[in-house]
């Protein structure tokens, strides 16, 4: 799955870009059939020739932070959901721009993100293989799963 050091790039870039602080990949594994979430999962699909999702998944404390990182004073808790949404954003759509531009005729394309909280919500993608990258932060874990069908 050469796609995922292509996601992890992605991932980092943008991670650096909107919080100026630095994160790091701990763990790279299949990614487990059903997922509990932690708090608060991000899950954008992907479209075109190949079909998929990314799913992020962090505690709600870590959202939080996130969302203090680039607002010190705000007071709503939608704030940090967006702010952890757009971050998913901008991170899955350097890696499927990087996709389509290595992979001529992919045509990939990113869905709007959807946005869940809850501790220990199941999350399923039936019959799609996924890569776990574990990443951890000054301000808590956070971790992506990644699948895409035929790639």
């Amino acid at each position: 799955m050469e796609y995922i050091k292509l996601f992890n790039d992605s991932i980092i870039e943008a991670f650096e870009g909107m919080f100026e602080e630095t994160i790091i990949l701990e763990n790279e594994a299949v990614s487990p059939g059903g997922i509990s979430t932690r708090g608060v999962a991000v899950i954008i699909g992907i479209t075109g020739g190949n079909k998929g999702r990314v799913l992020l998944d962090m505690s709600l404390d870590t959202a939080m932070e996130l969302g203090k990182q680039l607002d010190p004073d705000f007071t709503d808790k939608s704030f940090a959901l967006f702010t952890v949404s757009e971050f998913c954003n901008i991170a899955s759509g350097g890696g499927i721009t990087m996709m389509n531009n290595n992979s001529k005729g992919l045509g990939l394309r990113l869905a709007p993100p959807s946005i869940f909280t809850g501790v220990n919500s199941r999350i399923f993608s039936p019959n799609l293989k996924a890569v776990w990258l574990s990443y951890n932060t000054r301000f808590g874990k956070i971790d992506f799963h990644i699948g895409i069908e035929g790639v």
